[in-house]
């Protein structure tokens, strides 16, 4: 038993060492665009409106962030990115939760 206790608490330390400096994650879009999330086009329209001197005219979000013109701006386009998915996780959440509340009310 005392073994399986320090498993544990090598995974709790583990998790919140990640946690200390959350990464931003962006799921696929067939992952998250039913649940009204926004897509990798949704997020390269933002970031080509948005960041300066962004290739306007690349169509793959992930080949164009993998260049190095964009490190020095990576600060500023996960910001943008980070924006645009928390507006969008905030509008799915009142919606589960009007739901929620219809559902308990009704």
């Amino acid at each position: 038993m005392r073994k399986q206790e320090e498993i544990r608490e090598n995974i709790f330390k583990i998790v919140q060492t990640f946690l200390k400096n959350p990464p931003l994650i962006v799921w696929g879009s067939g992952a998250t665009i039913s649940f009204g999330l926004p897509s990798m086009f949704d997020l390269n329209e933002e970031l080509k409106s948005q960041i300066e001197d962004f290739n306007t005219t690349n169509e793959n979000l992930e080949i164009e962030l993998g260049k190095d013109k964009y490190q020095d701006k990576m600060p500023q386009i996960k910001k943008v990115i980070w924006e645009k998915i928390n507006q969008a996780d905030i509008s799915v959440l009142e919606k589960l939760s009007q739901t929620v509340q219809l559902n308990l009310t009704g």
